[in-house]
């Protein structure tokens, strides 16, 4: 893809450091309302253990008046979504870069603000502001999330409303942001990359969750149709796993008008995402109910046992809850569910507020491998060449590669070691792979022998022209071909040099050394045996002397 840098209008990037994140804990964004503009507010990164409560570093993003969120107003409450990057590398969060004109309450996506500061954090705590104006004026914008290339910069999605999602290439040696490009215009309220593939949230329509038709897509891609994944009103983040063959969803939802109905929400799925079973919810806060609902969210597996983090919905003095669920992934679930414990990691200082939650740079995440680019194959005379990539590598010891020729009965032909805890691309050559079909999958296994099996890849391997030969006289024409694949309805056809079909003879073909033979009372001159068939064309010319 051509990496496009801005050039029509100033690119500010700033950037400074502070120590470093400890690996496997939780980062929250605080947010502090400012004195004189009462609806924007600063932002610091908040570093926690898992355990404990107690604040272990804290990083100021506000630093040269540059990056502000919107704070106080119900509509303010889901702006902020922290995210961390699928190799699991970088923080993002997407804010305002400037305040609004005049003091009072005055919101920050209504003093229409031509751009936007997309900020990256590392995990020595180096904060990366860029300015861009993929959204601007009245757009408000939510969230961003990253995933490497694989050469050093990594695909960007910036995440808002009106102008919904786009899509850029973030520099980290450069600190530049390409030129974005619309994905998507839906209002969109978090987008998160699972498995390969970019899920998004939104209140508009009824749509719930949903995934899109692009897997990661670098130019416009709808949600996937007809229907969305979970058609869940008010939903916020989301967290998804894959337990064996089966997938399992949690949702946060919170009303602008927040109510008891609100809360983190469970789904599963038994068919590869497909169709999704509701299976209970959690309640945040009972006793406050702006505070029942769920607006951020990030989880993992720790112990084998699902284990949620979630910032509860008020807008000031809001918490991190830690939720374990240790029930089946088809069990409903509630605060009461025995397997299920709810605890209170963190609460926001009086006078501040929670946003977005995630883990530290260096975390080891929910899923082993993520693939960035899914499994290609492409046919290369009597050759196939496969391809995949990575995001990111967790635990993971090797792909396998296997292969069939009918799409069922595959067999193992090679595999790859996976070495990159940061993803790499790879590739495979299947040499002289039988002509017609040939189907190929990725099993990838973790450390622990545990495996995961990726959607597989086609490839058509043609037979070639040394496969048929023709003999002929003014009599007779006989014609052979060595097939490695049976395909029933193939026709023979003899033409002229002006095209006239002279002869044409229906056949069956099998698999190794077919040989026909048609009956003729040929001129002299040139001629073409043609054989087509079901993804076959082959011809050879002859000459009767």
């Amino acid at each position: 893809m051509k990496k496009t840098l801005l050039t029509f209008f100033t690119l500010a990037a700033s950037l400074y450091s502070h120590a470093q994140f400890a690996p496997n804990n939780l980062v929250v964004a605080k947010l502090t309302p400012n004195s004189t503009y009462t609806r924007a507010a600063t932002v610091s990164l908040e570093e926690y253990a898992p355990t404990g409560g107690a604040v272990v570093s804290s990083t100021n993003l506000s630093v040269g008046d540059d990056f502000y969120l919107p704070y106080g107003s119900a509509s303010n409450q889901f702006t902020g979504y922290l995210n961390l990057s699928t190799d699991q590398q970088l923080l993002t969060l997407y804010g305002y870069n400037q305040l609004p004109p005049s003091a009072g309450n005055t919101e920050l996506f209504s003093i229409s603000a031509p751009n936007r500061t997309f900020v990256a954090i590392n995990g020595s705590q180096t904060v990366t502001k860029i300015v861009t104006n993929a959204h601007t004026l009245a757009n408000v914008n939510r969230g961003a999330i990253t995933y490497p290339l694989g050469d050093g910069t990594y695909g960007t999605y910036l995440i808002g409303h009106g102008a919904g999602i786009r899509y850029s290439v973030y520099n980290p040696t450069s600190a530049t942001l390409s030129a974005s490009v619309v994905i998507n215009s839906l209002n969109t309220i978090s987008a998160k990359i699972y498995q390969g593939k970019l899920y998004a949230s939104s209140e508009v329509g009824n749509i719930g969750v949903n995934a899109f038709e692009t897997n990661l897509p670098t130019a416009a891609s709808n949600v996937a149709s007809p229907a969305p994944l979970l058609a869940l009103n008010n939903a916020h983040d989301f967290v998804l796993f894959k337990i064996g063959a089966n997938q399992v969803m949690y949702v946060g939802t919170a009303a602008n008008t927040a109510t008891a109905s609100d809360g983190l929400f469970k789904y599963y799925s038994t068919d590869n995402g497909a169709t999704w079973s509701a299976a209970g919810k959690i309640d945040g806060n009972t006793a406050t109910v702006a505070d029942n609902g769920f607006r951020f969210l990030t989880g993992r597996l720790e112990n084998g046992k699902i284990t949620i983090y979630a910032v509860t919905s008020n807008n000031t003095t809001n918490s991190v809850k830690q939720i374990v669920d240790e029930t089946a992934y088809n069990t409903a679930i509630s605060n009461a569910t025995m397997g299920v414990a709810i605890s209170n990691l963190a609460t926001a200082p009086t006078g501040s507020g929670f946003r977005g939650l995630a883990f530290t740079p260096g975390s080891t995440v929910t899923l082993p491998v993520t693939l960035s680019q899914s499994l290609s194959a492409k046919a290369m005379s009597n050759n196939v060449a496969l391809s995949w990539a990575t995001a990111s590598e967790q635990n993971s010891n090797r792909f396998e590669i296997w292969h069939a020729t009918n799409g069922k009965d595959f067999n193992q032909i090679g595999q790859r070691a996976t070495s990159s805890p940061h993803g790499a691309k790879y590739s495979f050559t299947h040499s002289n792979a039988p002509k017609g079909n040939n189907y190929y999958k990725l099993v990838q296994v973790d450390n622990d022998g545990s495996s995961e099996t990726y959607e597989p890849a086609v490839a058509f391997v043609a037979l070639s022209s040394t496969d048929f030969t023709v003999k002929a006289n003014q009599t007779k024409v006989s014609l052979a071909l060595n097939s490695d694949k049976a395909l029933k309805g193939g026709i023979i056809s003899v033409t002229d040099m002006t095209g006239r079909v002279v002869a044409q003879l229906k056949v069956d073909i099998a698999v190794g050394l077919n040989q026909y033979e048609m009956s003729l009372n040929l001129a002299n001159g040139m001629y073409v045996a043609t054989l087509k068939g079901d993804g076959l064309q082959l011809a050879k010319k002859f000459m009767l002397n």
